[in-house]
């Protein structure tokens, strides 16, 4: 991911540690939230999500975009 973010300008990666972060790391500890996820993402509603597993966290971050306002079809899972 980080590789892809040094090659393209225009993708951003944000890395979130639900347990302990690596010490020296750009890691944010603690889970994402849609007030964060907002803070980020200025115009998250009218972006592309994907997302991966574990599926409690995949069923968590879809309801999350869905209190961002992001579409349904804008989500897409590697269960999809």
């Amino acid at each position: 991911m980080r590789r892809l973010a040094d090659q393209h300008p225009n993708f951003k990666v944000h890395f979130f540690y639900s347990l302990e972060c690596p010490e020296g790391s750009n890691v944010v500890p603690g889970r994402i939230t849609a007030s964060i996820l907002r803070s980020l993402v200025p115009d998250v509603a009218r972006r592309r999500a994907y997302i991966c597993r574990p599926v409690p966290m995949m069923q968590a971050v879809t309801e999350m975009l869905g209190e961002c306002g992001v579409p349904a079809q804008l989500g897409e899972t590697d269960r999809t």
